[in-house]
């Protein structure tokens, strides 16, 4: 498949929360995202106009984010359930932290290795080839022995 026919597919789906995606295609948001949200910053910097569009790009980038490893957990046969992992890790963190704040050094170290765990685990286990219950992969894998 193209790239260019895979940067289609994830900007039509882009707000989708249904359906799957595969590692290529979660990569490539990931590679583009971090390459736009650096440029940003690095750019708006010493402009204030390019300082809001970068805050602007970041809450897009955000939630286009979250759609993407919904989908790529679906890919993986998983509830996007499993990405409320991250905010409950990071509540913990902090109900902890305002009962002990002494351990909030300490602790802070736990939202950060919930989400490496994560994309980890979405942008490296393959899904299954063929449909699952999300639906069909795109792009369509074949079956090993088919």
């Amino acid at each position: 498949m193209s790239p260019v026919t895979l940067i289609e597919h994830s900007l039509f789906h882009c707000l989708d929360f249904k359906g799957r995606a595969g590692r290529a295609e979660f990569w490539l948001w990931i590679g583009f995202s971090l390459l736009m949200t650096a440029g940003f910053y690095f750019i708006g910097l010493n402009a204030p106009l390019l300082s809001e569009i970068w805050k602007a790009w970041f809450a897009i980038s955000f939630l286009f984010g979250v759609s993407l490893t919904v989908r790529r957990l679906h890919d993986m046969d998983l509830s996007g359930k499993w990405f409320l992992i991250i905010p409950v890790g990071i509540l913990m963190t902090f109900a902890v932290a305002t009962i002990a704040p002494d351990l909030m050094a300490q602790m802070l170290w736990i939202p950060v290795a919930l989400v490496m765990v994560l994309y980890f685990v979405v942008g490296f286990v393959p899904g299954p080839a063929g449909e699952n219950r999300f639906g069909h992969a795109f792009p369509p894998r074949k079956l090993p022995f088919a």
